[in-house]
């Protein structure tokens, strides 16, 4: 979200009225991931806002139709939704929304009355691809880890207990210069994190690999972005091989 639209807000907790126009097209224009639950079904996925429909009179926004929701959709003849997503301020915002209908490859909803603002900070965590990477380089040294989940926050990454020295991975140790890397056609990504600090540390003792939970701590505006779209298509990719597996069981 921009700095301007929401300055206003320093001392409340909720957007409504006409301001709701601006943070939707905010959200279409930044790609913002939003979490949606369609209520009472247990469904869960990521999306994106794609666009606003007031031809009627009546103001819809529009969200790409994320792996399965089609289907349940139709089972249930719509219902109730209800969004999460992290701002730009790092804050987490929700709101409730009935859906309309299914239009194409897109699902419209109507406006909600209220976005609330939570005094919390959050991300989502989503698997990325196999062979998922982050790299970087210590006094001459290549280190690569294994990326097991991450968010546009943090990762939870390991590597053998061989490549591990406790002088340079601790709890607390900055890393910087790292690169996320990923080859999977639908998701390929080579975005650099500029730093991040090694929040938890601990040593699997099944595979003998550290594990660290790493908090990014200065990643570019326009990496951030790429890393926003890259944890978007690999959600997308995880529900459609979870609905093809559905279908097929």
């Amino acid at each position: 979200m921009g700095e301007k639209l929401f300055k206003p807000m320093q001392d409340t907790d909720r957007i409504s009225g006409t301001r709701l126009f601006k943070v939707f097209d905010q959200l279409q224009k930044d790609r913002t991931i939003l979490k949606l639950n369609i209520l009472k079904t247990g469904y869960e996925g990521l999306t994106i806002v794609v666009g606003v429909d007031t031809s009627n009179g009546i103001p819809y926004f529009l969200v790409d139709t994320p792996g399965g929701s089609r289907e349940i959709i139709r089972e249930t003849g719509g219902g109730r939704a209800f969004f999460e997503y992290s701002g730009e301020d790092k804050l987490q915002y929700n709101f409730r929304s009935v859906i309309d209908k299914v239009i194409g490859d897109d699902i419209r909803l109507k406006f909600p009355e209220v976005i609330k603002r939570i005094q919390r900070r959050r991300h989502f965590r989503v698997a990325p691809p196999l062979g998922t990477k982050m790299v970087l380089n210590i006094d001459n040294k290549r280190y690569a880890f294994n990326v097991i989940n991450f968010s546009q926050g943090g990762a939870l990454i390991n590597q053998d207990s061989q490549l591990h020295k406790k002088s340079i991975f601790y709890v607390g140790a900055y890393l910087r210069g790292i690169d996320l890397i990923c080859k999977e056609d639908f998701a390929s990504a080579e975005i650099g994190i500029k730093k991040a600090e090694i929040k938890r540390m601990e040593k699997n003792s099944a595979t003998g690999k550290y594990q660290y939970a790493i908090q990014f701590q200065a990643i570019e505006r326009k990496k951030e972005a790429e890393l926003r779209i890259f944890t978007y298509n690999c959600q997308r990719e995880v529900l459609k091989r979870r609905s093809f597996l559905s279908e097929n069981s």
